[in-house]
């Protein structure tokens, strides 16, 4: 009697150039890159919705800018001067450099001022005299902390409702 042929026999036979585990390796990969375009495109929806907010918050305690972008990057390689940036806005005269974090502590607000440090390095080298504000956001930021970061010289955003709470520093805000 015959050898017994099993399904998989019978697809190796018919059609032995086709290489299954590949085919189902390229569905799932098709589906994930799919998952991932759609939650890249959401995210700049998002992100468009917070920096679009972030403007108006900004414009009503009387600071206007013109330009807004996130997740800006400065690699300076010859003066080794690297800093990646949350949002940034700008206007003729200031750059506004907001940092963002779910919770907020001191040793947050203390990376913040460091990078505020090294864009005004940054600025200096190139010949750019802007001033330079600094702000922290976070959804979730101790009494201690939010204290911490007016004393600063930072503003502090929070979100509230629809939109966003942002406290003025205490007296002046630094510029760097």
């Amino acid at each position: 009697m015959g050898k017994t042929q099993t399904p998989r026999d019978f697809h190796e036979e018919i059609l032995p150039e086709k290489n299954w585990q590949q085919e189902e390796d390229e569905y799932w990969q098709k589906k994930i890159n799919d998952f991932l375009g759609e939650t890249e495109y959401f995210g700049k929806v998002a992100d468009f919705m917070i920096r679009s907010v972030l403007l108006e918050a900004f414009s009503m305690i009387g600071l206007h800018f013109s330009e807004s972008g996130r997740n800006g990057k400065i690699e300076d390689r010859k003066n080794q001067i690297y800093l990646n940036i949350d949002y940034d806005f700008k206007n003729n005269d200031t750059t506004m450099l907001v940092s963002h974090l779910f919770k907020g502590t001191m040793q947050y607000i203390n990376r913040h001022i460091e990078d505020l440090k090294t864009l005004r390095s940054f600025f200096n080298l190139h010949g750019n005299t802007h001033k330079i504000l600094g702000a922290v956001a976070s959804a979730k930021m101790t009494k201690r902390a939010k204290e911490y970061a007016l004393e600063q010289g930072l503003y502090v955003v929070e979100p509230s409702g629809e939109t966003f709470k942002i406290t003025s520093p205490d007296g002046k805000a630094k510029e760097w």
